[in-house]
């Protein structure tokens, strides 16, 4: 027995350098959310809130499973509802280690081992095993990749399966293998059901297999191009049948956000953010990859491989080409830009400058030892990025701004002020609303609303989207002292809704207050019957 398991590493060591990678991660992420206990801030907070709506409906019956996964029914206010991937494949992992927030976080490291391993599998068609390794191993230790895999976010749930469905793509032989065709579309569905930016990683490298399928007559004969028909067909049929429906029923829902709200032009301009087609707007996700992506030396090879990789002949040559390029121009050219937008970009990157390393030195040993220096630096980045104890390593100082790298150890009272407001609700009261008068990471509405969900308490919060009159009408309000509210929360703003709210003489100030990691203190006002 010991003798065939020791064969079968040799035989799979490749595979299994992949997979100690990948439970590394794991562990270091155990360790990291044992020491953090901040709150899952905005879309975090909100995808967390999908998912415990998600179990709390499995657990009574199909009827409310389906329309809580469909979001319609009472679950139609559901966040972002046809996004529904990472809070689904979460599920399992609550019913066996019960549902928290770290749990959940620890849930989508299953989608960073998918990006791992698509990435070696990837790199092992196009050039060898070797390669594949090398490139799992830069993807890995990237911060803008690993970084995100400790939040709760389909942005890093669908580099995994933009990974794979590229994967399945290039092993379909441009269509000509109906199986691997079919896991294209299956993937492609999946993708587009985590989150729609994914078309955006896909579009190119589809395009790409078509022109070599149909126009590109010295590649395929008639009857080639025929079964290319019939398997993009198939996979394109079983695409639509996952998302159709789901986007048919959020179809406002999708053009709000992609006309007035998250890509939209006003929200461009309400972040400041570069015009589309601008000489800023086409370098921001190059500072991105440099500067948060991988290492300046990592960038070297890049290059190197780059022209290496331009200059040889090698089978399919053009996917990684197009993959990069196409994906980089439409997210350059969007109204709205994010560095997490882009972390799928580091894909075909690692690839080229995996195949830079291996290719740029015949001698094996000047090869092993690049290869050591690079497996150093990357270390080195990831403990730079984990834990603040490595922040001396970074001995060039490339990122100053840790905030979303480290754990922190805050208490912000959610539980407690949750359970306050909950024991002095009116046994009367059918729906609870509390407005809360601060929009910090910790503090806002949808911190506290996962925490009432996990809770089981019906409260509905709201913020800065309420007017003074709305205000008045809601059943708990909540004050934050100091002069830290967030940025949609002006100070002055905050005086006049305390004001307005005294001079209605229908609230009245309820005795416990409660003092935050900030210095400030929690005030909750409660509505007199």
């Amino acid at each position: 027995m010991r003798s065939r398991m020791k064969e079968f590493l040799l035989r799979k060591k490749e595979v299994c350098l992949v997979a100690g990678i990948a439970v590394i991660h794991f562990l270091v992420n155990y360790i990291w959310l044992k020491l953090d206990n901040f709150p899952l801030w905005f879309d975090f907070g909100g995808y967390y809130k999908r998912s415990i709506d998600l179990f709390y409906a499995s657990q009574k019956g199909w009827v409310d499973f389906t329309q809580a996964l469909q979001g319609i029914g009472q679950y139609y206010d559901a966040y972002f509802p046809y996004r529904f991937v990472l809070p689904l494949f979460s599920l399992p992992w609550y019913y066996l280690f019960g549902l928290s927030a770290d749990t959940a976080v620890m849930s989508s490291l299953l989608f960073m081992a998918i990006a791992l391993f698509s990435t070696y599998a990837i790199a092992s068609k196009l050039f060898d095993r070797s390669v594949g390794v090398l490139a799992a191993f830069i993807l890995s230790t990237s911060p803008a990749f690993f970084v995100y895999y400790r939040r709760y976010s389909p942005d890093a749930a669908i580099v995994g399966l933009i990974g794979l469905t590229a994967y399945f793509l290039l092993s379909s032989d441009n269509f000509q293998r109906t199986g691997y065709s079919v896991l294209f579309g299956l993937g492609l569905g999946l993708s587009m059901m985590t989150k729609e930016l994914s078309i955006v990683f896909i579009f190119g490298i589809v395009s790409y297999v078509l022109y070599k399928t149909f126009f590109y007559r010295s590649f395929l004969d008639a009857r080639g191009r025929k079964r290319g028909l019939i398997n993009f067909t198939i996979a394109l049929c079983l695409a639509g049948a996952l998302t159709f429906s789901l986007y048919k029923l959020h179809g406002q829902k999708i053009i709000f956000n992609l006309r007035d709200s998250a890509y939209s032009n006003a929200m461009r301009q309400k972040f400041d953010m570069p015009a589309p087609l601008s000489l800023q707007g086409m370098a921001y996700y190059i500072y991105m990859i440099f500067d948060f992506g991988i290492s300046p030396f990592t960038c070297v090879f890049f290059i190197l491989g780059l022209y290496l990789y331009l200059k040889r002949k090698i089978k399919h040559k053009g996917f990684l080409i197009v993959w990069f390029l196409s994906s980089y121009v439409i997210l350059s050219s969007a109204q709205t830009k994010a560095w997490y937008y882009g972390i799928s970009l580091l894909i075909p990157i690692v690839l080229i400058a995996s195949y830079g390393v291996n290719t740029l030195f015949r001698n094996k040993k000047a090869r092993f030892l690049l290869i050591v220096i690079m497996v150093i630096v990357g270390i080195q980045n990831f403990l730079v990025y984990s834990f603040p104890v490595f922040k001396v390593l970074d001995f060039f100082h490339l990122k100053k701004d840790y905030e979303i790298c480290y754990p922190i150890n805050q208490d912000w009272k959610l539980t407690e002020i949750v359970d306050y407001i909950k024991d002095n609700i009116s046994d009367a009261q059918e729906d609870t609303f509390v407005y809360i008068g601060a929009d910090l990471y910790a503090l806002s509405p949808m911190t506290l609303d996962y925490v009432a969900a996990e809770k089981k308490v019906s409260l509905r919060f709201a913020g800065n989207d309420l007017t003074i009159q709305g205000i008045l009408e809601c059943d708990f309000v909540v004050f934050k002292s100091g002069i830290e509210l967030g940025t949609f929360f002006p100070l002055e703003e905050a005086r006049r809704i305390k004001e307005a709210l005294i001079k209605s003489h229908q609230f009245i100030k309820l005795q416990k207050e409660f003092s935050l990691p900030d210095g400030s203190e929690i005030k909750i006002y409660k509505k007199l019957s």
